[in-house]
């Protein structure tokens, strides 16, 4: 079944999950309406050290981007957005090295498609989760990590 939370703002494990494998299903309802058009999106974070040093990732139905926010000042784009088709949920695996990061979504037959590749350092004191913006309600199903042995 589906976990999932209305509640605004950021929502993240209590210990850094450190390297390894993480991936989860996911999808959303509500957003803002920008002329008439849904637009919905998760957010998750990666390295979240507080609310002003994070890997701030979106996905949204027309694509991926990756940002990085330091110092709380403006979110510095990582990667450009990475154009994939809209499915009704989505299936994410993130890869946590030591010195990257690599996301993937799952397409229809169960193929997997890189979305981005971040040369990060993980260094295992920050946290994974979700931001979830107001007025949203976030679906969360299947997560699993799987640490690095």
């Amino acid at each position: 079944g589906w976990y999932q939370r209305k509640s605004p703002g950021p929502i993240t494990f209590p210990k850094p999950l450190g390297t390894g494998l993480i991936q989860f299903s996911v999808r959303w309802e509500g957003g803002a309406r920008i002329l008439g058009l849904a637009k919905g999106h998760v957010q998750w974070v990666l390295n979240y050290v507080d609310s002003k040093n994070y890997l701030l990732c979106e996905l949204d139905d027309i694509g991926f981007q990756v940002e990085s926010v330091t110092q709380g000042q403006k979110p510095k784009v990582i990667s450009k957005k990475t154009l994939i088709a809209k499915q009704a949920s989505y299936t994410v695996q993130i890869r946590v090295a030591q010195d990257k990061i690599t996301q993937e979504l799952q397409l229809e037959g169960a193929s997997w498609k890189n979305l981005n590749t971040a040369p990060v350092s993980a260094e295992g004191k920050g946290k994974f989760g979700f931001l979830i913006p107001a007025g949203q309600t976030l679906f969360l199903a299947n997560f699993s990590f799987q640490p690095d042995r």
